[in-house]
């Protein structure tokens, strides 16, 4: 659903999407579920394709973080 609001330019509604997505998949499967963790980083291109800087980069530090947790700092 997010895709369809990103590909109209509704931001709002798209971060919104995108948002509740992570939120609810973290709250069903935890933080450092595989696809918790797909949401965070889809989560981080919504906000990094509208240009919301700050934001996008607090999600891709997350990832990264959860990341390494679980492959280690090399990933694999």
């Amino acid at each position: 659903m997010a895709g369809n609001y990103k590909k109209a330019n509704n931001k709002e509604s798209c971060i919104k999407a995108s948002k509740d997505a992570y939120e609810l998949i973290k709250l069903l499967s935890g933080e450092r579920d595989q696809q918790s963790c797909r949401c965070l980083f889809n989560l981080a291109q919504v906000y990094s394709h509208f240009e919301q800087a700050d934001d996008a980069k607090a999600c891709y530090t997350v990832f990264t973080e959860l990341y390494k947790a679980q492959n280690g700092e090399g990933g694999t």
